[in-house]
């Protein structure tokens, strides 16, 4: 009926922990752009480096940016990154290789 070819379909596996599992560290989403940037303000005066990714698929076209703030230093450091097309790449590996652009800008500093 819908022609489809086995050997054409992608799997991608999930991720999963034991049901114990508890991570390292801990995630933050806030409800509202106010309260999102409430909480950014009060990390300015805890912290020295801020680190933001973002990633799209936009156009039939995979991307991701990063960019780094560093407390007390004017301007910015960023790198972005353009994978291809949206049918051979994903957002995820977008959202992969967003870290390790900024991961990259850390070990830069």
């Amino acid at each position: 009926m819908f022609n489809l070819n086995p050997d054409h379909i992608e799997t991608i596996q999930s991720i999963h922990h034991h049901p114990t599992w508890t991570p390292t560290f801990q995630t933050s989403i806030k409800p509202d752009k106010e309260a999102a940037s409430w909480d950014d303000d009060y990390w300015d005066g805890h912290i020295n480096i801020k680190v933001y990714t973002d990633r799209s698929d936009h156009d039939r076209g995979v991307g991701t940016a990063t960019i780094l703030f560093k407390i007390g230093r004017s301007g910015y450091r960023s790198l972005k990154y353009y994978l291809g097309p949206s049918n051979l790449h994903t957002v995820y590996e977008a959202e992969i290789m967003g870290e390790l652009l900024g991961s990259e800008l850390l070990c830069q500093e």
